[in-house]
């Protein structure tokens, strides 16, 4: 069974449990009138339309058949901005978190001698915070209108170092690559999940079908269903 199988067949088996109970608790509410039976109706009847959505999301993204595969970092999203010999991190709310990240900040400096704006995720330790750069919005020039494909090959012309690293990455083409890239990425960190990103992508700071979400074994912390 290919990967394109295994996830849509656990999203359509969701998404049909649900249509039936909510079929059977629309059918109960009529008689008793419950008010919080009706709040219940409305609470499976949101995740049913979210789960539709979810399916009908991974069914596009998988007609394109090229991707990027890289894993979900469970850290802090983080942008590192270079201006001339300036750099700032800012949060992914946009708060200025600079002064948290001495080390970091300089060896931001020798990345590049261009401006550019890293997407990254921060993960701490006890002794140090290391950024996993996972894309490019900016190098001298407005990036995030190029495909992923190009933005990736233009992250990896940075000079990366022991505080700033560049997120691993594998091109899955295929169903058989797809499934190698999520069994070696599970065995780095089972947890965490994999995001599995369209080649041809737009750049996006928030949700974007051309990406989605995928971890083995329950649902994620989104709530995304998986096998």
């Amino acid at each position: 069974m290919s990967m394109k199988d295994i996830i849509l067949s656990e999203y359509e088996r969701r998404f049909k449990s649900i249509s039936k109970e909510v079929s059977e608790k629309s059918k109960e509410l009529k008689e008793t009138n419950s008010k919080l039976l009706e709040k219940m109706v409305e609470e499976k009847t949101k995740e049913l339309e979210e789960i539709n959505s979810k399916l009908g999301k991974f069914k596009g993204l998988e007609e394109q058949r090229s991707f990027i595969v890289e894993k979900n970092y469970s850290g802090i999203r983080g942008f590192i901005h270079k201006k001339g010999e300036e750099v700032k991190v800012f949060s992914n709310e946009g708060e200025d978190v600079t002064k948290f990240f001495e080390k970091a900040l300089e060896q931001a400096k020798t990345l590049s001698e261009c401006d550019f704006i890293l997407d990254c995720q921060a993960i701490k330790s006890k002794d140090n915070t290391v950024f996993y750069a996972t894309d490019l919005l900016y190098l001298d020039n407005d990036l995030t209108d190029l495909p992923l494909h190009k933005r990736k090959n233009l992250l990896k012309q940075l000079n990366f170092s022991d505080s700033i690293k560049e997120s691993p990455t594998v091109t899955a083409r295929t169903s058989a690559d797809l499934r190698k890239a999520i069994e070696l990425f599970d065995k780095l960190d089972r947890k965490s999940g994999i995001l599995i990103k369209r080649l041809g992508g737009k750049y996006s700071s928030g949700k974007s079908d051309d990406w989605i979400e995928y971890v083995e074994g329950g649902e994620d912390d989104k709530g995304n269903i998986v096998e």
